[in-house]
């Protein structure tokens, strides 16, 4: 209980010292997101990352969800997520909860909103699960799933997709990051390192912050994702299917001289 209390007197702080910001003139920056920026942020479980990004640029052009209800938050994070979502709404952003990432299409709350920035981060990129314990090694298919839903609410041209995952997770994936964006017209154009201390009060969580079992998301990387133009799309999917036939050809003829001798 006191860390709770400690924790919703911290948001509390956070609140009053992005209110003084934002009072002065001029334009507002955090790492690389602007107030002129329409930004949507995914999967923020306890939202203290749209809590840090708000404080610093705004909230008049900021969308923030979560695949969570309400209520699922509160008992995940704590009741401090109640003053983090106050001073969310207070500074201007707009808050939807019950947000699948994978299906914005579906979401009557975004709609038909563009935004120029779409970011998640550390989604759950592995798909079996036991006991509410993530098994297994992370894939590029939920990866797939949020850059092809991404497609239909960010702004042409210029948009770009900004997902963060762990280091190991993206060793794991190996090429398969930029098949899966080819796959869907974008290309992976940028890796870096991710720096959570860029967002003042962030700390990444995992999606059971409770789970005796769960491991550091840290450190992580930055995948920053683009659409490609029309031709740039079909000719990089021409590109890959050749390749592809190409390695076909070169498997049968090695099958063949296998046969011959």
């Amino acid at each position: 209980p006191q860390q709770r209390e400690a924790h919703g007197q911290n948001q509390s702080n956070m609140h009053l010292a992005a209110m003084l910001r934002l009072a002065q003139a001029g334009p507002r920056r955090v790492s690389r997101y602007t107030d002129r920026q329409r930004v949507l942020v995914l999967g923020d479980g306890d939202f203290s990352f749209s809590l840090s990004l708000a404080s610093s640029v705004g909230g008049s052009n900021l969308v923030c969800t979560s695949l969570d209800k309400k209520t699922q938050a509160q008992v995940k994070y704590g009741q401090g997520v109640a003053a983090t979502l106050h001073a969310i709404e207070g500074m201007g952003a707009t808050v939807h909860h019950q947000v699948d990432a994978t299906k914005l299409s579906e979401c009557q709350a975004i709609g038909k909103k563009k935004f120029d920035r779409i970011i998640f981060n550390f989604p759950d990129l592995t798909e079996v699960k036991i006991n509410e314990e993530t098994t297994g090694t992370a894939t590029t298919e939920p990866l797939a799933q949020i850059l092809e839903s991404a497609q239909g609410v960010l702004q042409r041209p210029g948009g770009e997709v900004h997902v963060t995952v762990r280091s190991r997770d993206l060793t794991a994936m190996g090429k398969g990051v930029k098949d899966a964006a080819a796959a869907h017209g974008m290309e992976c154009c940028e890796v870096s390192q991710f720096e959570a201390s860029d967002f003042m009060g962030y700390k990444p969580r995992h999606t059971f912050p409770n789970s005796p079992k769960a491991i550091s998301l840290l450190p992580a990387k930055l995948l920053v994702f683009r659409l490609l133009a029309p031709d740039a799309a079909k000719r990089k999917h021409a590109e890959k299917e050749k390749a592809r036939e190409e390695e076909g050809v070169d498997s049968d003829d090695s099958d063949d001289e296998d046969e011959e001798e």
